[in-house]
């Protein structure tokens, strides 16, 4: 008998499968690691400050419709379809990366450029407390 650990009682409920599902929350990582690759050259020209009230800004409006999707998706008075609604998540959950990541590089580099001369011990704690942070 197999289980599905990962599938919510909304997806269950709206009939997203439980592979989808997965997808949906490797979005998060997927968007996280696209930012990666742009990040610095982003933070260089909007400065870290504005990275971070930037992409907390964002990630906060993209959490907020992840919780909204259902609803968002019912505005129009009729049937909600499960297809539109597992994307909005998906695409929703991505944006949340994309987003998220720019205000945790800029934050590295603050902390970074901050306390230099505790390097170790800083990125030593920032892994420590993204890792509690995912569990």
């Amino acid at each position: 008998r197999v289980r599905r650990l990962m599938v919510t009682p909304v997806a269950t409920q709206l009939g997203i499968s439980g592979s989808f599902n997965g997808l949906i929350f490797a979005a998060y990582p997927a968007g996280m690691a696209l930012t990666s690759l742009v990040a610095p050259q982003a933070i260089q020209l909007l400065g870290t400050r504005l990275a971070v009230v930037l992409g907390l800004s964002l990630t906060s409006v993209f959490t907020i419709a992840f919780g909204l999707v259902p609803d968002l998706a019912a505005m129009g008075g009729g049937e909600i379809h499960a297809q539109t609604v597992q994307w909005l998540f998906l695409l929703c959950y991505f944006v949340n990366g994309l987003t998220g990541a720019l205000a945790e590089t800029a934050c590295i580099i603050m902390v970074s450029n901050k306390f230099e001369d505790k390097l170790g011990v800083i990125m030593a704690s920032i892994g420590t407390v993204s890792g509690v942070g995912c569990m």
